[in-house]
């Protein structure tokens, strides 16, 4: 057999000795670090600005606005 030293050969050869626990492991170790960094970014550079600035000022209307019944006399 001729030894061939394309790039396709080589990560084939490295592809058959990975143990496939330590794979799993790596994955889920590099999943939780992008899963950090995404959620440390999304606070980091979130929506800053005031969410009641266009919020029209309140309202106060009084207690007795006509629409009730008088109470009774005792």
């Amino acid at each position: 057999m001729e030894d061939s030293n394309k790039p396709l050969d080589r990560v084939t050869f490295l592809l058959a000795k990975l143990n496939l626990k330590v794979a799993m492991a790596g994955a889920a170790v590099l999943g939780i670090v992008v899963v950090i960094i995404l959620v440390n970014f999304a606070l980091k550079h979130g929506k800053k600005s005031d969410p009641l600035k266009n919020l029209p000022p309140a309202r106060v209307e009084p207690a007795n606005s006509g629409n009730t019944l008088p109470l009774p006399k005792r």
